[in-house]
């Protein structure tokens, strides 16, 4: 039971990442962003990491926010 919430978990993560894609093919960073936010906080994945750095990068309000802080520091150390 343990292994299908873990690949439950996983597969949100990658739906909310392929969620954020359509945001952004749609001209919406901020969406996008709140989506990868969420797909990290599930699964952190290189790909939905730099996603979410890119997005951070095109919306400069976006670098406030704690999480993505969060984000960025757990990929330094």
């Amino acid at each position: 039971m343990a292994l299908t919430l873990l690949v439950a978990t996983q597969q949100t993560a990658r739906n909310l990442t392929g969620q954020a894609l359509e945001q952004l093919a749609q001209d919406r960073p901020q969406a996008a962003r709140r989506l990868l936010t969420q797909a990290v906080a599930l699964h952190r994945t290189p790909l939905n990491v730099r996603l979410l750095d890119w997005v951070t990068a095109m919306c400069p309000l976006a670098q406030t926010d704690a999480v993505v802080k969060g984000a960025r520091a757990a990929d330094a150390g």
